[in-house]
């Protein structure tokens, strides 16, 4: 099973062919000679909170033999959302308490205009992908708010350590794997993306860690 966000679950697609890494490892895995199935468990906007329960309630009754899991950044928002809470309850909400905004924005024609449109998917999403993140987050978010990092890298710490706790319990391999993180020319300028890339090194230092604290194999990305 492979665990994580975006990075886990989007599917690329290049001319007639379709590529994400569960697919590539599968195919690489059965050129071995024995069948393998590897499962994407990754779901966009998935935070470590999200992943550690999805795990708890549904991934681990698929019996995996190894979970990987690849994450990072998304925790982030929460980190630098005011009056932080370890359940990052104080930055996310429900997606059923707006989910009448993407019905109502289903039954609404698509306009040839870009500042109508801009209007319409701001009030009324019709495409999940782009504003999921914004329709189920709630708090003061700022760039300022650093003095809630460390306690948000503590919960982070602590959603990946109860992961690892429950595959050693059940005796399932787990392979931890460090965040690749890129600065585009396009935002290497930019205080909230090198920010990002700061606390991203931070979160990558927990992964190793717990990674040799608990004698567990990590792909350093």
């Amino acid at each position: 099973n492979c665990l994580g966000a975006s990075t886990t679950q989007y599917y690329l697609k290049e001319g007639a062919n379709t590529y994400s890494y569960p697919m590539s490892l599968e195919n690489i895995l059965n050129e071995k000679g024995e069948k393998y199935e590897v499962n994407n468990c990754g779901s966009g906007g998935y935070a470590s909170s999200d992943i550690l329960v999805r795990f708890l309630l549904q991934n681990i009754d698929t019996n995996p033999n190894a979970v990987i899991l690849y994450h990072a950044y998304n925790d982030i928002r929460s980190y630098l959302t005011s009056d932080f809470k370890s359940d990052y309850s104080h930055s996310r909400k429900n997606l059923g308490e707006s989910y009448f905004k993407f019905y109502l924005g289903s039954l609404m024609p698509n306009l040839p205009l870009k500042f109508l449109n801009y209007l319409q998917n701001k009030f009324f999403p019709q495409n999940h992908r782009y504003t999921l993140i914004e329709t189920i987050s709630k708090g003061n978010f700022d760039i300022s708010n650093v003095e809630n990092i460390e306690l948000g890298l503590n919960a982070y710490k602590r959603n990946i350590q109860n992961i690892i706790t429950v595959c050693k319990h059940n005796k399932i391999q787990i392979i931890l794997c460090t965040f690749c993180f890129y600065l585009h020319d396009k935002v290497k300028n930019s205080e909230t993306h090198n920010l990002y890339k700061k606390i991203v090194i931070k979160e990558n230092e927990i992964i190793k860690n717990l990674a040799e604290i608990n004698n567990i194999d990590i792909v350093d990305a």
